[in-house]
């Protein structure tokens, strides 16, 4: 027996347990941000993978978004809606709700993306246990505001040309020859076309801000350069979709349809993942592993 036992030990063919542990298709880590030219579609692939690997911290931070931000404005709106005349009666009232919701979502903006941070480079969680975390994220906040206030101006900003020159076809359409009105329009849209696509072109650039004023502690300013600068030439990495991609996309929207809105936790688990994860691939701190053959 204790022969048998000892050829079966050197048996190169034996049985071995498989690991059946998920295996990290990239390494992120904390480093001095790096401006890294991306493979299209690599930027993508990683950000599903990556939230199959964490799912349930991520699908964690969607609930915490319906808990803090969700359930709270539908309370408020529905207590305008039983009690209308609260507004007209205390002004004020509308007021500190608007305040609180605002600074309340702004919140959850920050200690969401610090946590999809911390959960892809395997860190531990910070619970405000010194001044100095409460300092930082105060500066966090305040930054992210004023970073969102001004990266929606811009958007609102854009829609003006388009409302004066509506405004102009309204008033002068009738005095118009038909040939003159078949123009306008057709190169109302072709203008139409070509500013979604710039103002998504640039919006979609100035997006990571956010990120290196929490993660970097850059001022709003900063931020805006910085993230100009790391999304130049990555457009094409950070939006090219194939196939599986779309299946992907699809079953996400038929999640959030056919559960009721409930589906729509599991989106925001995952938008928060995808954030940080092209985040940490646009400023090289992130370590792409070869694939591992599967386990048969």
């Amino acid at each position: 027996m204790t022969s048998l036992d000892c050829d079966d030990w050197q048996n190169p063919y034996r049985a071995t347990i498989v690991d059946e542990k998920p295996v990290d298709v990239a390494e992120f880590f904390r480093a001095e941000p790096q401006y890294r030219k991306l493979l299209p579609g690599s930027i993508i692939r990683t950000c599903f993978a990556m939230f199959m690997r964490y799912k349930g911290q991520f699908i964690g931070l969607g609930i915490g978004q319906a808990i803090f931000i969700v359930f709270p404005v539908v309370a408020v709106f529905w207590l305008l809606t039983q009690h209308p005349d609260v507004g007209r009666e205390q002004p004020w009232v509308l007021v500190v709700a608007a305040v609180l919701l605002i600074l309340l979502t702004v919140f959850m903006i920050v200690v969401s993306i610090s946590a999809s941070l911390r959960i892809l480079r395997k860190e531990k969680m910070i619970f405000l246990s010194t001044p100095q975390d409460a300092v930082r994220l105060a500066w966090s906040m305040l930054h992210t505001l004023i970073y969102i206030v001004v990266w929606l101006g811009l958007l609102v900003m854009t829609q003006v040309p388009w409302n004066l020159c509506l405004r102009f076809l309204m008033d002068d359409w009738v005095e118009m020859s038909d040939y003159q009105l078949i123009f306008l329009v057709i190169f109302g849209l072709i203008l139409l076309i070509v500013w979604f696509f710039t103002i998504i072109f640039v919006l979609s650039r100035l997006f990571y801000g956010v990120y290196f004023i929490i993660d970097r502690q850059l001022n709003f300013l900063a931020a805006f350069g910085a993230s100009w600068r790391h999304t130049r030439g990555n457009i094409k990495a950070m939006t090219v979709k194939d196939h599986a991609t779309f299946g992907r996309n699809l079953l996400l929207v038929c999640l959030v349809l056919f559960t009721g809105g409930l589906g729509f936790l599991i989106v925001v688990g995952y938008t928060y993942c995808a954030g940080a994860v092209t985040y940490l691939m646009l400023t090289g701190q992130c370590e792409l592993l070869e694939e591992q053959p599967d386990e048969w």
